[in-house]
């Protein structure tokens, strides 16, 4: 349930309350290899979570850090990808393997948005 989700949400990446969970899609992170796990899209932060065999993987950008996002394509020919730029500190962050990335880019798209307007 959706309550279950959120309460899963706060206790993997220790967010306060306010910070409502929005979305979350399953996806991969590029790195070395492809880390497999879950993008949580939330009012204040896009985060990432992976567990494989025991190794844990975290991401956590605060949608006002977001300098840059877009669409990108995997392998150089599978839509499937979505690149955030950072300003603190400057980090590119590849997520890709998407189901959805067009509803996942739009949601990025808006949460970072709402944190320019404010």
């Amino acid at each position: 349930s959706y309550k279950q989700k959120c309460e899963h949400y706060r206790r993997l990446f220790n967010v306060s309350p306010p910070d409502r969970l929005l979305a979350d899609y399953s996806c991969a992170l590029q790195k070395d290899i492809l880390i497999q796990g879950r993008m949580y899209i939330a009012e204040h932060h896009v985060c990432f979570h992976a567990n494989i065999f025991g190794w844990e993987t975290k991401v956590v950008i605060r949608n006002r850090d977001i300098r840059n996002v877009t669409k990108e394509r995997a392998a150089k020919f599978f839509p499937t990808a979505i690149q955030i730029v950072t300003y603190r500190p400057h980090e590119k962050y590849f997520f890709t393997s998407f189901t959805a990335r067009d509803k996942a880019y739009l949601m990025v798209f808006r949460v970072w948005q709402n944190a320019l307007l404010k």
